[in-house]
C-alpha cells in the first residue's frame, strides 16, 4: 500500500510513484494504481490499448485509437500526424 498522494505501479511489486510514468495510466474506477499501456502505446488513457500517442514506427488507428505497424484498406499512413487517415 502507497502512502497518501502516491500510486501503485501495477507491475513493479512495492514501487510507488507520485505520478504515472509513460507507458503507464489510471482508470477513473481506481486512481490509486498506474497500469501499464499496451507494448505499441507511447501513452494511453482509461485502458491499456486505448492509445493516446504511439511508440516509434506505429501509427495510431484513429477509428480504434490502437497503435499499428501498418493501417488497414482504405486508410494510409500519415508520417506527420503518426495516424491512418481515410483515403480520399
Amino acid at each position: 500500500v502507497c502512502a497518501a498522494g502516491f500510486l501503485f505501479l501495477e507491475d513493479v511489486p512495492g514501487k510507488c510513484v507520485n505520478s504515472c510514468p509513460e507507458g503507464y495510466f489510471t482508470k477513473s474506477t481506481n486512481n490509486e494504481v498506474c497500469y501499464k499501456c499496451s507494448e505499441n502505446c507511447r501513452e494511453c488513457e482509461q485502458d491499456a490499448l486505448n492509445c493516446t500517442t504511439c511508440r516509434e514506427f506505429m501509427i495510431s488507428n484513429e477509428t480504434t485509437n490502437i497503435c499499428v505497424d501498418e493501417c488497414p484498406t482504405g486508410f494510409y499512413g500519415d508520417i506527420a500526424t503518426r495516424k491512418c487517415l481515410k483515403c480520399n
